[in-house]
């Protein structure tokens, strides 16, 4: 079976289309790449490719009106928002922000489904009117009518925001698919005789199929598929849905390529259940270890969840000479996360308490950070080890940022993260921006994943600083804190490789349009594969579906076709999932392996399912630990005992003897700390010393008649 880029050139090749003229749009900017080495291995000789290009970027470089990006977008809603609020006196950025990016994110698919905003905020409307109708009363509570009136604004916010985006010559990505699809002449622009080939698409907006159907009524558009006869001619299965519903609005009854190639190939499919979610990388790393070089070349590690990067990247064998990982690490599971988390906090407890003063936790979170770790010379680390001595020592609560001074190096940077932002916004992107320069420039050469993390959350937070310049509304920490995080913690770091050779590791949305012949799926647990992410909207399913709109189970159909094109041209596949019970329905295999084993390979008896249970052998031995008696320890026991016994080392003693051994013999006792509130040891040392001075006057007293007090 041939590779689905391999079939596109083909196709071009065999009716003729110009290279110069033919533009080729596809779902993803990993499939450009394959494209291009598909040419070269056809043609064999230097040739002038086509453009190859996704379609959202086709859309927004052809549109004449640029598109807003998100945030700029939800200032300029607040600005409605703030003249018409839906509540009096209540306008303020902290009780818009909760529901204003989700109202922008319906908007957008009002716009790109090419919805009739009137018709739906009209049926909007009457459904909440018929919610909050009663047959007990005439009149509705003075809550109901401020919840009618959310609803009554909605449509006037809509509109308002289009003519305030068109007045600025500015529009929404929703609204550029809009436009597009009635202005098709838009796509002839550059060029009058272009030539339009649509490849691998699988869910679609109204938008986009309005604009694939015109340009093929017009005979300038060709729609190439990637789909099976075993799920496309299957009436109720997801795989094959947005396919079939193609098919049906272009009125046609079948396009290129449909073939039957999952009912009739040969597959080796292993199953392999695994205790733990880490454990799943074991089995993927010995399995990969096996391969050889052409076979690696041939080979995809897919990642159900994209959480478990790290876990499979600890466990890549160093055999394997070149990788390529398209997922990139999200900046959110590095250190950044507790750095933002900490600079925050710090601002937190500076307006709280309405001064300057550190609290010894924070100083001892941002003094053992791997970005202070990586710049602080080994005097200047001994000099921190030696501030937390006396933190705990004297038992402080909070420092002075003055005596947080050891160096000139660590003073810049104590200057910058505990400087107060007083609700300047824009100072604190500053000095966010400032510590990113000092990190940069002191991390060494052997920190450079941190530097490398610095660097891209700088890139990050120049834009978010672009925006918020201009007309940025009045807000609390804790909304400026969720805009933030929302600005960079999508954000990742690329691995860098040859997106061509060697293993492939990938999301599923990376693999649109791409063929392997052997594919290890790592993690494949129910709601993993498929998310079961909720779609965030104000607008009721039952409405959603009647307009067109996506609801979970066109969610649900886009993964499965995801999936299930990947099967196509596989040889062996490997999945994995684990049986940890971590959250409720984590131990669940994903629904494709029942799908595969229950369907699939009840018709094509040349797929053979092989079910395992991983378990990780241990030959150590366990071994009892004993102390030998010997005599400096039979010394130390007796300085010991003559220090005097308390009941808890008899305590220890009888309960462990270890412990008793390790903790008053060797002197390994407790780790000291800060006592924020009495501890209980604290007060059994107060009432001791209490107990010990209201008694020790009778020590050794006697009466008049000379004889010793005795206990009564």
């Amino acid at each position: 079976m041939e590779a689905f880029v391999n079939r596109i050139v083909k196709y071009i090749d065999e009716h003729a289309l110009s290279n110069q003229n033919v533009c080729i749009v596809v779902p993803s900017e990993r499939m450009i790449a394959y494209l291009q080495r598909a040419f070269f291995e056809f043609y064999q000789k230097p040739i002038l490719s086509p453009k190859i290009v996704t379609i959202d970027r086709w859309i927004q470089d052809l549109n004449p009106t640029p598109v807003l990006d998100k945030t700029s977008l939800l200032f300029e809603l607040y600005e409605l928002f703030r003249k018409d609020p839906v509540e009096l006196n209540v306008d303020s950025f902290d009780s818009f922000m909760a529901w204003g990016q989700i109202l922008l994110s319906d908007f957008d698919e009002i716009d790109r489904y090419l919805v009739p905003a009137d018709q739906l905020f009209k049926n909007l409307r009457d459904i909440r009117e018929i919610e909050n109708w009663s047959f007990n009363s005439e009149e509705l509570s003075k809550g109901q009518i401020q919840f009618m009136a959310f609803w009554d604004k909605l449509k006037p916010y809509y509109f308002a925001l289009e003519a305030r985006l068109k007045a600025k010559s500015l529009t929404t990505k929703g609204k550029a698919y809009g436009y597009f699809a009635n202005n098709i002449d838009l796509a002839f622009a550059s060029d009058k005789d272009a030539q339009f080939v649509f490849a691998g698409f699988n869910a679609l907006s109204e938008s986009e199929i309005s604009i694939m159907k015109q340009l093929s009524i017009m005979g300038r558009a060709a729609i190439l598929m990637d789909s099976d006869q075993f799920y496309f001619n299957d009436p109720i299965h997801e795989a094959g849905q947005f396919q079939r519903d193609l098919c049906k609005r272009l009125e046609q009854k079948t396009l290129p390529f449909i073939e039957n190639h999952l009912g009739t190939k040969e597959m080796e499919i292993r199953v392999v259940e695994c205790p733990q979610f880490t454990s799943q990388a074991q089995v993927v790393g010995s399995e990969l270890k096996k391969l050889n070089t052409q076979q690696l070349n041939e080979t995809l590690v897919l990642l159900a969840d994209e959480s478990l990067l790290s876990s499979i990247l600890k466990h890549l064998p160093a055999e394997i000479e070149q990788a390529n990982i398209t997922v990139g690490l999200p900046l959110r599971q590095t250190s950044l996360r507790s750095w933002v988390d900490l600079i925050f906090r710090l601002q937190e407890s500076f307006l709280r308490r309405g001064n300057s003063s550190i609290y010894y936790r924070d100083f001892i979170q941002f003094a053992h950070h791997p970005f202070i770790l990586g710049v602080l010379s080994s005097q200047e680390k001994n000099e921190i080890q030696n501030i937390e001595s006396r933190i705990i020592n004297h038992n402080w609560h909070f420092l002075d940022r003055k005596k947080l001074d050891l160096s000139e190096r660590l003073s810049e940077l104590n200057r910058l993260i505990f400087e107060p932002w007083k609700n300047d916004w824009l100072r604190g992107i500053e000095v966010i921006q400032l510590l990113n320069e000092k990190l940069d420039l002191w991390l060494d050469e052997k920190n450079e994943l941190e530097r490398a993390i610095v660097r891209r959350f700088a890139h990050a937070t120049v834009v978010l600083q672009n925006i918020m310049s201009k007309d940025a509304p009045t807000m609390s920490i804790a909304s400026f804190r969720s805009l933030f995080n929302g600005n960079w913690s999508n954000e990742t770091i690329a691995y860098f490789g040859n997106p061509l050779e060697g293993l492939q590791i990938m999301g599923l949305l990376e693999t649109r349009g791409l063929d392997f012949k052997r594919i290890f799926v790592f993690g494949l647990n129910e709601g993993s594969m498929p998310p079961q992410n909720a779609i965030n909207t104000i607008i009721p399913m039952d409405l959603r579906k009647y307009f067109g709109l996506p609801t979970p189970r066109e969610k649900q159909g886009l993964f499965a076709h995801h999936f299930y094109r990947l099967l196509h041209h596989a040889e062996e596949l490997l999945i994995t999932y684990s049986s940890a019970s971590e959250s409720v329905g984590s131990s669940e295999p994903s629904r494709y392996i029942q799908q595969i084993e229950l369907e699939l390979a009840q018709i094509n008896p040349n797929i053979h399912i092989q079910k395992s249970f991983y378990t990780a052998g241990n030959k150590e031995k366990v071994e009892t630990t004993t102390i030998q008696k010997t005599d400096e320890i039979v010394q130390r026991i007796y300085e010991v005992l003559r220090g005097g016994i308390s009941f808890s080392m008899l305590d220890k003693f009888m309960s462990c003897p270890l412990d008793f051994y390790y903790r008053y013999v060797l002197r390994f006792g407790e780790e000291n700390k800060v006592e924020e509130d009495i501890e209980s040891n604290t007060l059994g040392t107060i009432i001791h010393y209490v107990l010990e001075n209201l008694f020790a006057p009778f020590i050794d007293r006697v009466d008049e008649a000379g004889e010793r007090f005795q206990e009564k």
